[in-house]
């Protein structure tokens, strides 16, 4: 608003208005009026609370009330996949959590930049969210799955990391939980995030030498990019951080 514009009032001088007794059906009127304009401002408000609700921090499905969950340091070496029932458990193996104080600690710790060791071969790079999504979930998955069922040793690897609720799957956004598999190998659900963090657990056990904690961590890492909301908020819950900074943090990076 331009401070320097200035309202200017006039009166009437010497002009009187005579105040009419009012009349029950002006009354009624006004009455229909002010129910009217309350209704409107009630629905508004509605309206405003519910955009304003999606910027609250997205319910976590990873950490029960009162569950403890042990921090490992980030002890890559001596993950056990078994112990892993679900993605709060998972993010507090392969990331040294006891190093988290607050908010800007997690983020720093768990949201990937640049490109990984892996990027260039797989064509894929942290600082293209989605782009790298696309990538994973609708090139790398397809390829990736039609060669490991051909490699026992691989395939079974496979379903020993993500047939379990490890945390390899699009649980903030879809609602199916910490297992993005089934025993026998089947998505339970074909939006982009999960075919994205499960091609990218396929290709990393049949291109690198890493052990099952690095995978881990690496589907970790991509799962912060895609969902940070959800899973830096899961991550100072374990630690007792305070959340309350993210509100207004993107709870998804592309669509389902």
């Amino acid at each position: 608003m331009d401070e320097g514009k200035h309202k200017h009032h006039s009166s009437a001088h010497g002009t009187h208005h005579r105040h009419k007794p009012s009349h029950p059906k002006d009354d009624r009127t006004m009455l229909y009026v002010c129910l009217t304009v309350a209704a409107v401002l009630l629905l508004f408000n509605q309206y405003q609370l519910a955009q304003l609700s999606q910027f609250a921090p997205a319910p976590s499905h990873s950490l029960a009330p009162g569950q403890k969950i042990s921090l490992s340091g980030g002890d890559l070496e001596n993950v056990n996949v078994e112990n892993l029932k679900s993605t709060a458990q998972s993010i507090a193996a392969v990331f040294p959590l006891d190093k988290v104080k607050n908010a800007q600690d997690a983020i720093n710790m768990m949201v990937p930049t640049g490109v990984p060791s892996y990027g260039q071969e797989m064509g894929v790079t942290f600082d293209d969210a989605q782009g790298s999504l696309d990538v994973i979930a609708k090139k790398v998955y397809y390829e990736e799955l039609a060669l490991i069922k051909a490699e026992p040793e691989n395939w079974e690897r496979y379903l020993h990391l993500a047939a379990r609720p490890s945390g390899i799957t699009c649980e903030f956004c879809c609602g199916i939980g910490a297992q993005g598999i089934t025993a026998n190998g089947e998505m339970r659900c074909g939006c982009a995030h999960n075919p994205g963090l499960l091609g990218l657990t396929m290709w990393l056990i049949r291109h690198t030498d890493m052990n099952d904690g690095e995978i881990m961590r690496e589907v970790m890492l991509w799962k912060t990019l895609w969902f940070p909301r959800g899973m830096i908020e899961t991550a100072l819950k374990i630690t007792g951080g305070d959340a309350s900074a993210l509100a207004d943090a993107p709870g998804m990076v592309g669509g389902c």
